[in-house]
């Protein structure tokens, strides 16, 4: 995608409580394309589905769902965000949700043969959010999640990753994960120095286990709602500010 000033990337995540209301979440990863595809000012969405624990994670997490968009520009996000009868109905069925306004300035890859984002911001300093998303080839299924799990686990000492959620359209194939960082120093610590992140890294180029491979950078601009409770982002920004 060519660059402008004035493209904008949402993520908003739904946590949904009882059995009726994460069917129809459910129902939405395909029913829900007809809700968006005709939305005024989106250049590229996912209804995407995520999985359990922190990374990525071939089990689903039945009760929490995503949806990402690239907009032309904010004013079309905060119309559909505002109006939308879609968007409405899934954040009146869930217990909570979560909004991330981010600006990309590091893209690298393609997702579904598209480059969906638009690099229009210059990083200096502060959080840093990530989105990763790969396709797996079948035949290094196995391999591929037999050494991605024990990755997962190793975010857990990570005081300065701020959230990360697995997120994905279709289960053990095609997965991506969103997290958000105190800095992009706390970024690259994880990706080139943690031991088990860095082997993957290296098996990934050794043996090409990705039909697809997208990894982008962005700067958090703003948030909306609650994460379990909280707004992560927020507490940070609260607690270095004073």
């Amino acid at each position: 995608m060519a660059a402008s000033d004035n493209y904008m990337t949402t993520i908003t995540f739904f946590q949904l409580d009882g059995l009726r209301s994460r069917f129809w979440a459910l129902s939405q990863m395909q029913f829900g394309h007809g809700k968006m595809k005709n939305v005024e000012g989106v250049s590229f969405y996912r209804i995407l589905g995520s999985g359990r624990g922190k990374g990525f994670d071939w089990r689903p997490e039945w009760g929490r769902y995503a949806l990402l968009v690239v907009w032309k520009n904010e004013g079309y996000a905060n119309e559909f965000f505002r109006t939308n009868t879609f968007f409405n109905e899934f954040k009146d069925r869930s217990s909570a949700f979560y909004t991330v306004y981010l600006m990309c300035f590091t893209v690298h890859g393609k997702w579904a043969n598209k480059e969906p984002f638009a690099v229009n911001a210059n990083y200096s300093d502060g959080p840093v959010a990530i989105i990763t998303r790969a396709t797996i080839k079948t035949r290094f299924l196995r391999r591929f999640w037999s050494y991605v799990a024990p990755v997962a686990r190793s975010l857990d000492p990570y005081t300065s990753r701020l959230l990360s959620v697995g997120i994905g359209e279709w289960p053990i194939v095609q997965q991506a994960t969103f997290s958000i960082w105190k800095d992009l120093d706390s970024v690259k610590h994880y990706a080139y120095k943690n031991k088990r992140h860095s082997e993957v890294v290296r098996k990934t180029r050794e043996l090409g286990w990705y039909k697809e491979e997208l990894f982008s950078r962005f700067i958090p601009i703003r948030t909306e709602g609650t994460w379990y409770g909280e707004d992560p982002l927020k507490k940070y920004l609260d607690s270095i500010t004073g």
